[in-house]
């Protein structure tokens, strides 16, 4: 927790915003994760992208060292958007 509280605060949320904004994209992902098991739908899809899409353009623009990372957390992002592509075609 103590990492993800240090990359927040990287980009300018810290204190007990922080905290919140940590348990919240948590809640979030998990609330996501659910839906996709029990309700896919294509405004679903298009609402993982765009959250896909705005974590991945605050990292690039306000922790631009991981666009080189080794571990590709950026990188890895294009094969998600191919996939939520693949589902909202169908």
């Amino acid at each position: 927790m103590q990492d993800s509280l240090g990359l927040l605060a990287k980009i300018g949320i810290s204190g007990d915003f922080a905290l919140f904004t940590l348990f919240a994209e948590a809640l979030m992902d998990i609330v996501i994760g659910v839906l996709t098991l029990t309700m896919p739908s294509k405004k679903l899809w298009l609402f993982q992208a765009a959250i896909v899409g705005g974590y991945s353009v605050v990292i690039a623009v306000c922790l631009p060292e991981f666009l080189i990372h080794p571990f590709g957390p950026i990188l890895k992002n294009l094969p998600i958007f191919t996939l939520l592509w693949l589902l909202y075609r169908n």
